[in-house]
């Protein structure tokens, strides 16, 4: 497996990692350290699509809700859906 590879699956792993925490801290009405989590979830999926990722594999629990993913991600899956 080449470094790439690996750090594909390494940022995917904490993709779900911070969507999970995101989850747990908005179910507790910690709004602005769910906040943060967002933040650092784009942080990670703007490195992954910088490495020419485009979350095929992504599982729907390592996504947010729609509204708080990334623009780009959410627009590139529905021109793949609309073709």
């Amino acid at each position: 497996m080449s470094s790439e590879s690996e750090l594909i699956d390494k940022l995917e792993v904490h993709l779900s990692h911070l969507a999970m925490k995101w989850r747990s801290l908005h179910f507790q009405k910690e709004l602005e350290d769910a906040s943060k989590i967002v933040d650092q979830y784009h942080t990670t999926m703007d490195q992954l699509w910088s490495l020419g990722w485009d979350g095929g594999d992504l599982l729907p629990d390592s996504e947010l809700p729609n509204e708080l993913m990334p623009k780009y991600f959410l627009e590139y899956w529905q021109r793949k859906i609309n073709n």
